[in-house]
């Protein structure tokens, strides 16, 4: 046992302590340690070698400050003025308990390492405070562990907060005790909001019924969710298709507490697997129609496809464009740099755009386009490429371009003229007949002429007049237009003017209103 000289320590009222400190010595691990009401190290264990590197004289002979990092230090020094030297002053009674507390101390080799320090007052006979005994326990190894385990939990939690799937636990009763914050995403609401609640409150009401009793037949059970699919409503009113996954948990008595578990929403995929079975059954036909031209483009603005109508349009093989920059060969720079705008700009994100516009054929010719696209974006508002449709209207421009006078001459005999395609969507309006129908030429281009007059009318025209039309004879019969301020009844003539080779092109709407 190693004293400081001059501690007056080996009295007869200490003997019995110095015995107990040789047994605690001999059997503890912990570095024990006495000092005086100056704060000075009277007497230290050897186990201060094996905790922090240092021999018993090594240590004695440093300084506190010097022992110890600045916080601990700071530590040490407020425990000792607010706890220890009023017990010594008599300003308090002794603690019932040892003072406890946990602080790094300086090693040998240069470390910080963990130490729990426990505190407690020695008297003489007469009762007199006069020492006090310290245990310092290497609590290193196991500090070091705990904050670990904290970052461990720190990240896990930082995780389930992050994730895109919605974590949550549901008790005995099936009421939220927890959700992560991708709740919001998928019922609109907070984590702190569906606490309390059940999970069939969100339930879409056409699929609940046979959902829950699937989920309840699995809870009798306590058996797991997997592959469990359900339908919930956001509080905006959009369906939410979701993948459930799910485990039960219990209590010591193996009784079911309820289930943890995991929702992951599929509803873009159940979306795009309803897109792409709609696309293997529309697939054929786009490919072999020839009445427009269909180019699928990939998000690189490659070509993916080419069809029939393309290949007449352009005149461009399906095999040619897998080769050599074909957009650039059928659309000027100026029109492709619009294309790819209109397919790379994400306020796009809501459908269908439309325009006139100028393509070449591949022996030079010019052509004048009605373009249609449908950009594709990703979940992340990324383009992702697209279909692009294009209307040859050329031969209904050069009829036009033909007579300088073809509009005065139309104006003398009609008040409005509309070219369609042979399913009557409009492929040409001037801007006289577009107001004249109440609409301009952007909202009427594309659209289906039966959108603009009474539906009586349409049918006669279905079963009657193109078929008269299509044998190169005008057509008429009385209409009623759906102007948007008041409906004007006219006097409709149909042509089928471009119908060579017997097949069915294009029509010519001409309307003369009848005033009364």
């Amino acid at each position: 046992m190693k004293f400081r000289e001059g501690t007056g320590l080996l009295n007869g009222d200490m003997q019995e302590h110095i015995r107990i400190f040789e047994l605690l010595i001999q059997h503890s691990p912990d570095v024990i340690w006495m000092m005086d009401p100056n704060m000075r190290t009277l007497f230290m264990s050897p186990s201060v070698e094996r905790h922090l590197g240092y021999t018993v004289d090594e240590y004695l002979a440093i300084d506190h400050e010097k022992r110890l990092p600045a916080r601990s230090y700071e530590l040490l020094q407020s425990i000792i003025k607010e706890q220890v030297a009023p017990v010594f002053l008599g300003e308090r009674s002794l603690p019932e308990d040892p003072i406890q507390f946990e602080m790094l101390h300086r090693h040998k080799n240069g470390n910080l390492v963990w130490g729990e320090i426990t505190l407690s007052f020695l008297h003489d006979e007469a009762g007199k405070v006069k020492w006090i005994m310290g245990i310092t326990r290497d609590i290193d190894a196991r500090k070091r562990a705990q904050d670990e385990v904290l970052k461990s939990r720190a990240r896990i939690q930082s995780i389930i907060n992050e994730s895109s799937d919605w974590i949550w636990e549901l008790d005995v009763n099936d009421c939220f005790t927890f959700s992560n914050n991708a709740v919001e995403q998928i019922l609109g609401l907070s984590a702190d909001a569906i606490l309390g609640k059940r999970p069939y409150d969100f339930a879409y009401e056409k699929t609940a019924e046979q959902q829950l009793a699937h989920f309840f037949n699995l809870k009798q059970a306590a058996m797991p969710l997997m592959n469990f699919k359900v339908t919930v409503q956001h509080i905006n009113g959009t369906l939410k298709h979701l993948d459930v996954k799910a485990d039960p948990y219990f209590n010591e008595d193996s009784t079911l507490q309820g289930y943890r578990g995991i929702c992951r929403d599929i509803t873009s995929g159940k979306a795009k697997s309803r897109n792409i079975e709609l696309l293997e059954k529309t697939h054929s036909s786009l490919i072999a129609n020839d009445d427009f031209a269909w180019i699928k483009l990939d998000p690189d603005f490659e070509i993916l496809e080419w069809n029939k109508g393309a290949i007449e349009m352009f005149g461009f093989s399906r095999s040619e464009t897998q080769v050599g920059e074909v957009l650039s060969k059928i659309f000027p720079p100026p029109q492709l740099r619009l294309l790819k705008k209109n397919f790379s700009n994400p306020e796009n994100l809501s459908g269908m755009l439309k325009y006139t516009g100028m393509g070449l054929h591949q022996d030079g010719r010019k052509l004048h386009c009605h373009i249609v696209i449908y950009p594709d974006f990703d979940d992340e508002n990324n383009p992702a490429g697209g279909d692009l449709f294009i209307f040859d209207y050329t031969r209904f421009k050069q009829l036009l371009d033909a007579s300088a006078e073809y509009d005065e001459i139309l104006s003398k005999y009609c008040d409005a003229y509309v070219f369609t395609d042979k399913f009557f969507n409009i492929t040409f309006v001037n801007e006289v007949s577009a107001k004249w129908l109440g609409r301009t030429v952007n909202e009427l281009t594309g659209q289906n002429i039966g959108n603009f007059q009474c539906q009586d009318s349409l049918k006669r025209i279905q079963e009657n007049g193109k078929h008269v039309a299509c044998r190169k004879h005008p057509w008429k019969t009385a209409v009623l237009i759906n102007h948007p301020d008041i409906p004007k009844n006219a006097i409709l003539s149909l042509f089928s003017p471009t119908n060579s080779k017997g097949k069915q092109l294009d029509f010519v709407f001409i309307f003369d209103e009848v005033h009364q």
